[in-house]
This record gives structure tokens, C-alpha cells and sequence, in this order.
């Protein structure tokens, strides 16, 4: 689970995001996300993936 977001799903440090259950997190830290609406159900999540992006590796942006 992301750290960030703890605090509002109050849960510790090490904690995993319960089954059934989703964290969203926005791509600027000013966005609106998990961070301030705790975790998500499934069901309220309403999107389509249109591409998959790969992780930047060190070196790389």
C-alpha cells in the first residue's frame, strides 16, 4: 500500500490493501485521490484501459 495514503484508510505501515478493495492515486500531488477518499470499491471505479505503460528503469525517464 502506498504510504501516502495510510493515514486515510487508517491503516500502518506494511499494510496491504484489503481484497475487494482499490487505492487510486493521481498522477500530481495536488490531484484529488485515495489520499483524500480513503479506498475505493470496485464497483465505483468506471474507466477503459487504452495503454499500458512500462515503469521508467534508472537512467531513463
Amino acid at each position: 500500500m502506498p504510504g501516502v495514503v495510510l493515514t486515510a484508510v487508517g491503516a500502518s505501515p506494511g499494510a496491504v490493501v484489503p481484497p475487494g478493495l482499490l487505492v487510486a492515486l493521481a498522477d500530481s500531488p495536488a490531484g484529488t485521490d485515495s489520499r483524500t477518499w480513503g479506498y475505493l470499491t470496485e464497483d465505483t471505479v468506471v474507466g477503459t484501459v487504452v495503454c499500458r505503460l512500462g515503469r521508467a528503469t534508472a537512467g531513463h525517464a
